[in-house]
């Protein structure tokens, strides 16, 4: 809502209509442009010259073959000059893990106690998975490179094994 209070002219899509609902009660919601869709099949049309997913919104999609869609459908609505930002997070680095049974090794059960105002709760939740080297395959199959890969949002150089990986894709000329 920072961006809208500067002029920039924000869009949103979120798959949750409870999200949608707690983002319409905030102060400044009226300016947002949101959609309730998935990421992966529906978007706002462009061009833009930003899009972003930030804290591994991008995990939430629900399979590898999702993710491609995504990349595919995200990258269609950058500008000539546009910029993807992926920004994630290393899933063992956030909380305990489980396999969750489905596809071995990307699939996992995210789960932590966080503190509410009504006391600890269980958050539990369901991630895909993917290494940057794999961002970078599925995005190079929608059309998109990697221009930077940081570990930090003052810029850090990205090192295997960072907690954190901002991902900054552009169109392949």
């Amino acid at each position: 809502m920072l961006l809208a209070a500067l002029g920039v002219d924000v869009h949103g899509v979120d798959a949750s209509p409870s999200m949608l609902e707690k983002l319409a009660e905030k102060p400044g919601a009226a300016q947002l442009k949101v959609k309730l869709a998935n990421f992966a099949e529906d978007v706002i049309e462009g061009p833009f010259s930003l899009i972003f997913a930030l804290v591994s919104t991008f995990y939430l999609l629900r399979s590898p073959e999702e993710q491609q869609r995504s990349l595919h459908t995200l990258g269609a609505e950058l500008s000539d000059d546009g910029l993807l930002l992926l920004e994630n997070y290393e899933p063992s680095a956030r909380a305990s893990l489980a396999p969750s049974g489905e596809s071995a090794d990307v699939v996992y059960i995210f789960e932590r106690v966080i503190a509410t105002r009504n006391g600890l709760r269980n958050y539990q939740t369901r991630i895909c998975y993917a290494a940057p080297s794999e961002l970078d395959k599925m995005a190079a199959s929608a059309g998109l490179r990697l221009r930077e890969r940081w570990s930090g949002w003052q810029g850090q150089t990205f090192k295997h094994g960072d907690r954190c990986h901002i991902s900054i894709y552009e169109v392949a000329r």
